[in-house]
Parts: C-alpha cells; sequence; structure tokens
C-alpha cells in the first residue's frame, strides 16, 4: 500500500484506529522510512496516547509499549530481526 504523504499515513492510521476491535493484531512491515512509525502515531493519537512514539532507527531491539486508558488498548511496537 502506498499513501500520498505523512498526513494521508496519519490519517490512515486514526481510521484504521476505529476499526480495531478488541484482541485484533496488527502486524506491519516494510523498508526503514515506508512510514510504519507514522501509521502508529496516528492509530496511536486517535486512541489518546500522548506520549512519544519512537522509530525503530532510535529504538533499541526490547519492544516498547504504549497504553491508551480511554479506548483500553495496548500497542507494543518493535523490531523483528530475521537471521539466516
Amino acid at each position: 500500500m502506498k499513501l500520498k504523504d505523512e498526513a494521508a499515513t496519519l490519517a490512515f492510521g486514526a481510521g484504521l484506529a476505529k476499526a480495531l476491535r478488541v484482541g485484533d493484531v496488527v502486524t506491519l512491515s516494510g523498508p526503514l522510512s515506508a512510514g510504519k512509525t507514522t501509521l502508529v502515531r496516528g492509530l496511536l493519537k486517535a486512541l489518546g496516547h500522548k506520549g512519544e512514539v519512537p522509530g525503530q532507527a532510535s529504538r533499541s531491539s526490547s519492544p516498547t509499549k504504549a497504553s491508551s486508558r480511554r479506548s483500553g488498548t495496548s500497542i507494543f511496537t518493535g523490531s523483528m530481526t530475521r537471521r539466516t
């Protein structure tokens, strides 16, 4: 999927947040600078998250958790590296 720009990616994330239900799992994959973190920022903002959402380049290999009290949602972000 290709989105026009950052605003479109944030809006798509917000729309995705509205469609999520308890128990849903969303996985994102793609190269660096593909827009994964921007999409997650839009999703989390729509769920009421106020904190930062670090991108893959600024994150260690351990997962980051972001929660929204308003929606009762927990989002975990992390980097998965395939070793061959």
